[in-house]
């Protein structure tokens, strides 16, 4: 018997192209897929654990440069004590982060968050 040498992607690619748009839909509704009117940022997760995401970072580093601020000023309005380097760290070096912290960045994001990212 031979084995097929396709990949799963290939597979999956093959079969999308055969589904009927009903078929299309429910797949994208098992996924948890938005329509491209809803706001995306704010449903993604921000971490993983106790670990930011690559995006998360990025879009904390663009809301940091559009209001002019550094890390060091954030630390400061999520509350955190002066020479607390958590958030530095987890930045640099993918440090874990207490969970309250990540909750409060989540809260910071939201009210800051820019549109499209």
């Amino acid at each position: 018997m031979k084995k097929d040498g396709r990949t799963r992607l290939e597979k999956l690619q093959r079969s999308w192209t055969k589904a009927s748009g009903e078929e299309r839909r429910q797949f994208l509704e098992w996924i948890g897929h938005r329509p491209s009117g809803e706001a995306a940022a704010a449903a993604d997760p921000i971490a993983s654990g106790r670990y930011l995401t690559p995006r998360t970072i990025d879009r904390v580093r663009i809301v940091l440069a559009q209001r002019s601020m550094t890390l060091a000023d954030l630390s400061t309005e999520l509350g955190l004590r002066p020479g607390d380097l958590s958030l530095a760290r987890a930045f640099a070096r993918n440090a874990s982060l207490r969970l309250r912290l990540i909750a409060a960045l989540q809260r910071w994001l939201e009210e800051h968050a820019t549109d499209g990212f």
